[in-house]
């Protein structure tokens, strides 16, 4: 369980940082 517990936890962080990602090159698109 602990490993599952470790990729949900990793999984999630790469979503926000993807998310922060998308937002800044929206953001510099005019």
């Amino acid at each position: 369980m602990t490993r599952l517990s470790s990729g949900f936890v990793g999984l999630q962080n790469h979503g926000d940082n993807t998310l922060i990602k998308f937002r800044n090159i929206r953001i510099r698109e005019p």
